[in-house]
């Protein structure tokens, strides 16, 4: 029973308004959690293996035990990573992995049509482009835990291509006021895809659910990697 009641406590619920979402939609832990917190606890899935939740910015000092924070249980972090092969050949192969938690059944596996012409770039916004429909299906349920069913308030993207992250925190609001032409007047590459991942964005903004992306190193993006080339090796 204390172990649960220890749960309990731990799932922390976000109260954050509208107002106070990040305009530029992009998550830094450097400028929200303290100097102390370790940088490989800004997400957790100890609470549930089928969810990596954001740990609680609010939260100054980690556990003397277990050296963590409190995990916010209606926000989540989601990998997504993009493998290609042979690009710009007519054999070229890409495939994606999106990562939600080490038992979540919305984790995704899957190679990409050929018809699309992969390349590594397709590929990761592909990547984040099934994640957030994924997203979608979540904010319809909540966020299920084996102790509590939390509405969906913040999705955190997290990603090791700087192109994908600044495509969608930086560029895509120059693009859209440009629609999507560059100084010579042609189409912006993949802008397409940009397009597809901002509106997804904004439904779950309709929502009520801030979308975030996060930039990481590639050794931090493990999980997602491992789900790409997994589908990458078996063709």
């Amino acid at each position: 029973m204390k172990k649960v009641e220890h749960i309990e406590k731990s799932f922390h619920n976000t109260h954050v308004t509208r107002s106070e979402w990040i305009p530029n939609r992009q998550f830094k832990p450097s400028q929200l959690y303290s100097a102390v917190v370790q940088d490989d606890k800004y997400e957790t899935s100890e609470y549930s293996s089928d969810w990596s939740l954001v740990m609680c910015h609010l939260d100054n000092m980690p556990c003397p035990v277990c050296h963590g924070i409190n995990g916010h249980a209606d926000c989540i972090v989601v990998a997504v990573d993009g493998a290609s092969r042979g690009n710009g050949t007519d054999n070229a192969k890409g495939a994606i992995g999106v990562f939600f938690g080490p038992t979540s059944r919305y984790n995704v596996s899957l190679m990409l049509i050929k018809d699309t012409a992969p390349t590594n770039q397709k590929a990761e916004l592909c990547a984040g482009i099934v994640a957030l429909r994924k997203c979608l299906k979540i904010q319809a349920i909540g966020v299920v835990t084996r102790y509590h069913t939390r509405p969906l308030k913040q999705v955190v993207v997290k990603s090791d291509s700087e192109y994908l992250v600044k495509g969608m925190t930086d560029l895509i609001f120059k693009w859209k006021r440009i629609d999507g032409m560059n100084h010579k007047g042609e189409p912006i590459k993949n802008y397409d895809l940009f397009r597809r991942l901002d509106y997804l964005v904004r439904q779950l903004n309709d929502k009520d659910v801030e979308v975030l992306f996060w930039l990481v190193k590639r050794e931090r993006n493990k999980d997602a990697d491992r789900l790409a080339n997994h589908a990458l090796g078996m063709r």
